[in-house]
């Protein structure tokens, strides 16, 4: 075979191929989609429409066979068909078949169905009843059905008229429509859980607490005195909330949870240890003190249960500290108005970053331990000049936690 001849070959297989697949991918793109597959009318209407318009019409032809007329089948071209509903189309029930073929850059037919319908209600009741404030209420949501049956996908959700409704109630409303009227509508209260959890909270607070446990300790300061002992005045802080509302899973469940953002005390105690030996003008004593915190800090506990696979759960930081010193002090005859000066060894530890999970059959507890040992002098002069020093003996270390606690019955 000649060069020339194996040209003209190859480039005739070429633009077989590329028509072959240009054939191929259009033909996977018909004109109407499968909502546009089944038409629906009222005996004795006017008109009926089926297909749409297409933008190639003129290269691509469309050719209609169907019941267009009182003569019975018929034959029209065009891809978007308006016609007059014949008479014999006034059974309600009865469906009429309209084959649809395309010819051009692409072969196809397809087959529009038109239904003849005079009365049709529906029903619908939620599947779960609740949905979570992050999403939108979908049709899936709901059993629907329709009298007479068969009739479901004419049912649609209408979000332009769906709102929150009072008391985390979500109105959805629901309407069947036929040839752009609307036959039946119902309206269901879905309850969204996530705004009623916003409504009814509770917050309380321990300031009154702190104060009259702050009045205690006043009064028995006045008793501590006579031990050469002071309690510090205890600060409490914080408060937590209450909020009651419900959980959306496979049903509505109650649900009330508890919600610490911050909440503890400090407090402690100073003694002097026996009685001061007089040296030389001076008073030389042992003292030691006793200083202690313990809080929470951003804590949630589930106190009903949920739709988690856990019966209870409960995050947060559980802080405490505690501060235990002991040491010599040397004073002037004043009382320490003049010189005093104090040596210590003192320690701490804290808790931090507990988290628990309490399931049906066990529990388990992680966080972590902070243990710091330090020695500490500190200086008063003319009662106003005071000096502190400290140096770290252990430095903070952290200490990984876990507990496993099995239930049984």
């Amino acid at each position: 075979m000649k060069k020339e001849n194996k040209l003209i070959v190859l480039k005739s297989l070429i633009i077989a191929v590329f028509l072959i697949l240009g054939n191929t991918a259009l033909a996977q793109h018909p004109l109407l989609g499968p909502n546009e597959l089944h038409v629906y009318a009222f005996p004795h209407q006017l008109q009926v429409t089926i297909g749409k318009q297409a933008n190639d019409e003129g290269r691509t032809c469309y050719k209609w066979k169907g019941y267009f007329g009182e003569n019975g089948i018929e034959e029209r071209i065009g891809s978007k068909q308006v016609f007059d509903l014949p008479s014999y189309m006034s059974s309600a029930g009865s469906s009429y078949e309209f084959e649809l073929t395309v010819i051009g850059e692409q072969y196809y037919q397809q087959t529009v169905e038109l239904h003849i319908v005079e009365e049709i209600t529906f029903q619908v009741q939620p599947k779960k009843g609740c949905f979570s404030g992050n999403e939108i209420p979908v049709k899936e949501d709901f059993e629907i059905t329709t009298s007479p049956s068969g009739y479901e996908n004419l049912v649609s959700i209408d979000y332009d008229r769906c709102h929150q409704y009072e008391d985390g109630m979500y109105l959805v409303f629901f309407k069947l429509v036929v040839s752009g009227v609307i036959m039946d509508s119902h309206t269901v209260f879905v309850r969204n859980t996530g705004i009623e959890m916003l409504h009814n909270s509770t917050t309380h607070s321990v300031e009154q607490a702190g104060d009259l446990i702050r009045g205690i300790v006043k009064v028995t300061n006045y008793v501590a005195k006579v031990f050469r002992s002071e309690i510090d005045p205890p600060t409490i802080y914080g408060g937590w909330t209450i909020t009651e509302g419900y959980d959306c899973c496979d049903k509505t469940m109650r649900q009330k949870r508890l919600d610490v953002n911050e909440l503890g005390g400090k407090a402690g105690f100073h003694v002097n240890l026996g009685n001061p030996i007089p040296v030389y003008g001076f008073y030389l004593g042992f003292r030691g003190w006793f200083e202690f915190e313990l809080g929470l800090r951003n804590l949630h506990v589930n106190l009903y249960r949920t739709c988690s696979p856990f019966d209870e759960y409960l995050e947060g930081g559980f802080h405490g500290a505690v501060d235990l010193s002991i040491g010599v002090f040397i004073e002037d005859f004043t009382g320490g108005a003049l010189l005093s000066a104090t040596g210590s060894l003192g320690s701490k530890f804290s808790l931090d970053d507990l988290k628990t999970i309490v399931t049906g059959s066990n529990a388990y507890t992680d966080g972590k331990l902070r243990v710091e040992m330090y020695a500490q002098c500190e200086f008063v002069l003319l009662s106003w000049v005071k000096q502190k020093y400290r140096t770290p003996l252990i430095k903070p270390i952290d200490i990984p936690l876990r507990f496993d606690l099995p239930f049984y019955d």
